[in-house]
């Protein structure tokens, strides 16, 4: 990953500025360095052994840390020679490795924390790198087109509430009702999963299939298979009562 942070760097060097800024490569690897490691925490704040462990891990990064699976770590500080953003990535990429290995959290997404930290530590606070993943998310939010299964969903009693079926999308005509619960996702208990990791599963490939379970009141749980096609979710709806059109804004697209 140290071809991204080089090449976004030296880009921001280039073209948004008028020259490299004052802080030395030291300071801006050390701050990348504390950005990494706080995201190891908001992950696993139980790897510590305790709460003064944290912050000398934080303040000093010199500190062997075990983790809860007794992997121990010894993280050094920046060396004083780093002379560019490629020496700075090759000394971060041995503890992205490690704090990846040990938290589950992909290389690349720290790779992008550490990045943007460095961005508004010595350029604006109010620019930001956008990874992959997350412009892949962005650009469907803002075109309003997915590939899915084209249903409203939000989280409900540590299971996932169908609001409504997406009109013209591949569950419309499904017999979906609001108020269903998804129980599992291709056999797959999702009791207590996150939402956002629902939504990732239930997203795929256009003619591809995903089966749900749905509990519906009193009634025996029952398979539904559905698939996959583009979503065009609706900026806005409306619905006219009386003489008066209620209109709800849902999203801001293109």
């Amino acid at each position: 990953h140290c071809e991204i942070y080089t090449t976004v760097l030296d880009r921001f060097d280039q073209e948004h500025f008028s020259g490299p800024t004052n802080m030395s490569h030291q300071e801006m690897a050390t701050i990348a360095m504390d950005s990494i490691l706080k995201s190891a925490m908001d992950v696993d704040m139980e790897a510590f052994e305790s709460t003064e462990q944290i912050g000398q891990f934080v303040d000093t990064r010199l500190n062997t840390v075990t983790f809860d699976n007794g992997v121990e770590v010894t993280f050094p500080e920046a060396p004083a020679d780093l002379d560019s953003y490629e020496a700075q990535c090759h000394f971060l990429q041995a503890p992205v490795n490690v704090i990846s290995s040990i938290t589950g959290i992909e290389e690349v997404e720290l790779t992008d924390t550490a990045i943007n930290a460095v961005i508004r530590a010595t350029r604006d606070p109010h620019s930001s790198f956008i990874g992959a993943s997350d412009l892949q998310e962005m650009q469907e939010q803002t075109s309003g087109q997915f590939a899915g299964v084209g249903l409203n969903i939000m989280s409900y009693n540590g299971f996932i509430r169908i609001e409504e079926a997406v009109e013209g999308g591949p569950s419309e005509n499904l017999g979906f009702e609001t108020g269903d619960l998804i129980t599992h996702v291709n056999g797959d208990s999702i009791e207590d999963v996150p939402l956002q990791e629902v939504v990732d599963t239930l997203k795929g490939e256009p003619d591809t299939d995903v089966t749900v379970t749905i509990q519906r009141g009193e009634e025996d749980p029952f398979d539904v298979t559905i698939t996959r096609g583009i979503v065009v979710a609706p900026a806005v709806v409306g619905e006219l009562v009386g003489d008066i059109l209620h209109l709800e804004i849902r999203t801001f697209n293109d």
